[in-house]
């Protein structure tokens, strides 16, 4: 396999199947998803093209401002400060980097880029999305290892229960295996009656569901309706308001760009990887008549 091939430290054992572990997992997943969301074209070799999304998603906000070791621009995570009349607008913002740190004027030495109109960055929904999708990989992995056993093994001592919780481990494994029971009195195997079973494709499809409702929250459809199915007037509607939150996104980075380009002579440019252009009205094709104005017509042919 690809990672055996290298010299690589896996913290991770094939027995870890914890919450925690697909926690993790999941909060990377997604994070990863949303990355592919924007391509900055444009940026100065000081600035990863990574950097700024990777802020916007997970403070906010981001800035752009000349580093005092080099004056290159960077992108830096701001923490704001100088009140206004207003609780969410700033004079300036106080940045630090491993290296240096600063202060900058909001459109004047520094630039502060929004993810959203409101500054809210993705966290939250990140967070929220991978807690629920654990809790079902949690689930479907104790319900496919539970679901193995019919019975429940008791034992008259310890050396006894050693040998049933050996036999577990190796049906766990799926090795075949036995246990010795001396006059079958010393392990008792009781059935186990469970009043609700676990169906496994029931949490599949809702952690598809989960992922549907991540990828609208974000704005991007994630399931293709069929065309017969289409009644134009509601899908045209029902795709402008999933649109609205990645255009609220891709509008911030515009705004924000734009104040770069003027403010340190750059040439940075954001394009959104997902169509968001509005789409025509589906025309039907005109031999093609619905069911009720095709009996319309035989009617009107009948009468003349």
């Amino acid at each position: 396999m690809f990672l055996n091939d290298y010299d690589i430290p896996m913290h991770l054992k094939p027995q870890s199947t914890s919450y925690k572990v697909f926690y993790d997992y999941r909060v990377n997943e997604l994070l990863e998803y949303l990355m592919q969301l924007f391509t900055w074209h444009g940026l100065p070799e000081s600035i990863p093209a990574h950097e700024p999304d990777l802020y916007l998603y997970l403070y906010g906000r981001a800035g752009f401002n000349r580093s005092k070791l080099t004056g290159e621009l960077i992108t830096v995570i701001p923490q704001l400060s100088g009140c206004t009349d207003y609780y969410d607008e700033f004079k300036h913002y106080t940045w630090a980097t491993p290296l240096q740190g600063g202060r900058c004027y909001i459109d004047y030495n520094g630039v502060l880029v929004s993810n959203t109109m409101l500054h809210n960055g993705c966290y939250p929904l990140i967070h929220c999305t991978a807690a629920k999708l654990a809790h079902l990989d949690t689930t479907i992995i104790c319900a496919a290892v539970n679901q193995r056993d019919t019975v429940a093994v008791t034992a008259i001592n310890q050396k006894f229960a050693n040998d049933a919780k050996q036999y577990q481990r190796q049906k766990y494994n799926g090795v075949p295996s036995f246990v010795v029971d001396k006059g079958f009195t010393t392990l008792d195997f009781r059935d186990l009656k469970s009043s609700s079973v676990i169906n496994i494709r029931e949490y599949a499809d809702t952690q598809q569901l989960i992922m549907t409702e991540f990828w609208e929250a974000i704005g991007v459809s994630k399931t293709v309706e069929k065309r017969e199915r289409l009644i134009t007037s509601e899908t045209n509607t029902n795709r402008q308001l999933l649109k609205l939150n990645i255009r609220n996104m891709y509008n911030s980075r515009l705004e924000g760009v734009k104040k770069i380009n003027d403010i340190f002579g750059t040439s940075i440019k954001v394009e959104c990887n997902v169509d968001i252009a509005d789409e025509d009205v589906i025309e039907e094709a005109p031999d093609q008549m619905k069911e009720g104005e095709e009996d319309d017509q035989k009617s009107l042919d009948k009468e003349n």
